[in-house]
């Protein structure tokens, strides 16, 4: 790598961007220096969120340059990393892929049926200029994908011939924090099998000073769902692990489907509301420190989850961090190029996989089916196929019917035409 880390972020507009920045500053004690290009086709957006950084770091008094992009081949060129956290069609199709949602009367939000769809179709096609320019400019950069659904996006990334490719999410963070607290431990201290797919794991052992402590945290759990397990306790008694949250649109589908058709307002309208918020707040050019409101926005968190990442792969500290990588021969159901959340290990150049156990058999055959449906949108989007998407929704449980399939999947490529190439 060169005397400075260079970080390339494609969505640098984003409202966790000045989490990010102000997190590379802190740890340059430890990376080095480091050079950020903010690139966002946004431009007014990420001229405020830009100014907001560069307080952050006239504050912080860090060697940390802080630099602009105007395209991605801008971003990518002569970076160590590529950061990807862009939003492609932005707050209005997420809330078009919501109300989609209540239309059908089907579990949706962020990568659940309608919205996992529509944002990987939309931001699929972007994923391929991207890739290109990857391997056409920064051929030995590290790409880091956050962009929802972050697992299918990072797979085919991948098989867009990005090999070195890492997808991130912040759920682990968020869980470990939650069970810390509940132990009154550290979150560093503690290691838990997570594993599974993106917003599809589960976690059954935990581990905090050499001794399995899940039947304790599980002990200590609530008789109903709570925000850090949203699920009733005798259903994780029954199953024998902690589900994702994310799983309880499956395990819980008519509730939860029940409770969005009931709720004033989508996640993406709460969203938007926000998110316009915490733009107001970063206008303020007296404001050089995160607002709290941001550490309250979904979401908030990642910034650590790659940082650390990255820190420890510059660093060699042989850190672990839980991230989404290629499967190779870790779960023996599913295809050696299939992206699966696991455990790692953050060194020198590199991120490698810890062995974990084998998935429960109890959610084995919704993980493999939902690695299909992955698969198979990931083909269709490849090969512009109508009939793949179709198929591939056909696979997926939430989806399944014709009835259901055939009218949506026309109404998610009329609504995202603009994103879209022609689809056969």
């Amino acid at each position: 790598m060169s005397d400075a880390l260079k970080i390339g972020v494609i969505g640098g507009g984003s409202l966790f961007t000045p989490e990010l920045v102000e997190l590379f500053a802190s740890n340059t004690g430890i990376t080095g220096p480091v050079e950020i290009k903010l690139m966002d086709t946004d431009r007014e957006r990420v001229r405020v969120v830009g100014g907001f950084c560069e307080r952050i770091l006239k504050r912080a008094g860090r060697p940390l340059t802080l630099t602009y992009a105007d395209t991605y081949a801008d971003a990518v060129k002569g970076s160590d990393f590529i950061l990807i956290q862009f939003r492609v069609g932005g707050e209005k199709s997420r809330v078009g892929d919501d109300r989609l949602g209540l239309k059908y009367k089907i579990p949706f939000v962020e990568t659940v049926t309608v919205c996992g769809l529509a944002s990987f179709l939309r931001t699929y096609y972007q994923m391929e200029m991207i890739a290109e320019l990857v391997g056409k400019y920064a051929p030995n950069a590290w790409v880091m994908n956050f962009s929802n659904p972050s697992g299918m996006l990072t797979e085919a990334l991948y098989k867009l011939g990005c090999k070195k490719t890492v997808g991130i999410c912040n759920g682990s963070l968020s869980l470990l924090e939650g069970l810390a607290k509940k132990l009154g431990a550290k979150p560093q201290d503690m290691f838990m099998n997570w594993r599974g797919l993106n917003h599809l794991t589960i976690v059954d052992y935990i581990s905090y000073k050499g001794e399995n402590v899940y039947d304790q945290v599980v002990e200590q759990l609530g008789e109903e769902s709570d925000e850090l397990t949203p699920f009733p306790k005798r259903l994780i008694q029954n199953l024998g692990f902690i589900p994702n949250p994310y799983l309880r649109f499956n395990y819980l589908k008519e509730e939860a489907t029940d409770r969005l058709q009931k709720e004033e307002k989508t996640r993406a309208e709460t969203v938007c509301e926000v998110n316009a918020e915490l733009l107001d707040i970063y206008k303020d050019e007296t404001l050089d420190t995160l607002p709290e409101l941001l550490k309250r926005r979904g979401g908030f968190g990642y910034a650590y989850s790659v940082v650390n990442l990255i820190r420890g792969m510059v660093a060699n500290e042989r850190t672990i961090h839980y991230a989404q990588i290629p499967n190779i021969s870790l779960f023996r159901d599913l295809p050696p190029d299939a992206f699966v959340e696991v455990p790692v290990l953050s060194m020198e150049n590199e991120v490698r996989a810890i062995q974990v156990e084998d998935l429960p058999e109890v959610v084995k055959p919704l993980i493999i089916s939902m690695k299909k449906y992955e698969q198979l949108l990931i083909d269709a989007a490849m090969n512009r196929s109508r009939r793949g998407m179709y198929n591939a929704m056909l696979a997926n449980p939430l989806f399944g019917s014709d009835c259901l399939s055939k009218p949506l999947l026309e109404d998610v490529l009329s609504m995202n035409r603009a994103f879209l190439p022609e689809i056969n």
